[in-house]
């Protein structure tokens, strides 16, 4: 719905928001429980990097591993939080003032009809007031992750290079229940 409304910008952004959750609401799928994958291929095991293939056989075993073809997405919808392969999210906080801990998401993988994520955990390095974001590095520190033990369902984050750093740009903030 166009309305070029400009004398009353509120009332145009409320109008706008409650249409969409009205449309949001109106789907039939928006209290269950789905699984919508898009960008989907078959890949098998010798066309995975080493360093995934030797976290699969520490997690799974050997001989489930070796014969395996897998099912991979690049985006998955799962009980309606939106997973993208690339995209960063939260998956913790740490200490007293609450650093929010994030992680990139290198495969989106289905195993035995159980999804699972290969993620990159990355550091968070500090904050920049300058650009209001968090600067994050990466070591190759790799985990699996099921969508179902995830405590953040935040959206996903991009990933920006400035002056040399990587940094995500977060723009509500979390916090710990008690």
């Amino acid at each position: 719905m166009q309305s070029y409304n400009f004398k009353n910008i509120p009332k145009t952004l409320a109008q706008r928001q409650q249409l969409r959750q009205c449309f949001l609401l109106s789907n039939c799928q928006f209290l269950k429980a789905f699984e919508e994958a898009s960008g989907n291929k078959i890949i098998h095991m010798y066309e995975i990097d080493s360093k995934i293939k030797v976290l699969l056989t520490r997690r799974y075993g050997q001989q489930f591993i070796q014969s395996q073809t897998l099912f991979q997405c690049s985006q998955l919808i799962h009980n309606h939080v939106i997973y993208k392969q690339h995209a960063v999210y939260v998956y913790d906080l740490e200490h007293v003032e609450e650093i929010p801990l994030f992680f990139q998401i290198v495969h989106i993988l289905q195993l035995n009809q159980e999804w699972i994520v290969v993620v990159d955990l990355l550091n968070t390095d500090g904050f920049s007031t300058k650009l209001w974001s968090y600067r994050v590095s990466s070591y190759d520190r790799l985990d699996i992750v099921s969508p179902n033990n995830l405590k953040y369902y935040h959206k996903g984050l991009d990933l920006y290079k400035v002056d040399h750093f990587h940094v995500v740009n977060l723009t509500s903030r979390l916090t710990k229940a008690n």
